[in-house]
């Protein structure tokens, strides 16, 4: 390898390593959507706990970016989608996964092309409240 090879693919790598680092310092976003970023702002406004969403790989739901954690004990999901076609297959198949465990309570809903999936796996929720509050802030993020 020429020595001028060396330094420009060594060049190349501290830019990708650079983006890379730059992008672990927040949660990536499809341009056009409600960002998860965003919501999670909103809701630790409203006083919930947000600190435990993490990002995800976003295709196992066929989304741009996915984020998902507990929030006030229920399991939210926050995915942008690029097109409405993607968002409409992102939908299915967390309907599908919700029947496949049962789910008894939840909700799906989606502000322009980023959905937020609610499920209460553990009943912690029995009367809605915490899910209508979580789902009207996320609604108001437009």
């Amino acid at each position: 390898m020429s020595p001028s090879l060396g330094r420009r693919s060594f060049g190349r790598s501290l830019v990708v390593v650079a983006a890379v680092l730059g992008a672990g310092c927040g949660r990536p976003h499809v341009k056009g959507t409600v960002a998860v970023e965003t919501v999670l702002k909103a809701w630790t406004a409203e006083g919930f706990d947000t600190k435990g969403v993490v990002n995800l790989d976003p295709d196992n739901w066929s989304a741009g970016a996915c984020s998902r954690g507990i929030v006030s004990g229920v399991d939210v999901l926050m995915c942008e989608y690029a097109t409405d076609e993607a968002l409409a297959v992102g939908e299915k198949k967390i309907m599908t996964d919700w029947a496949e465990e049962s789910v008894g309570t939840g909700a799906a809903v989606h502000v322009s092309r980023t959905t937020l999936a609610i499920a209460d796996r553990n009943k912690t929720d029995p009367s809605g409240r915490t899910l209508a509050r979580l789902i009207k802030t996320f609604r108001a993020q437009h």
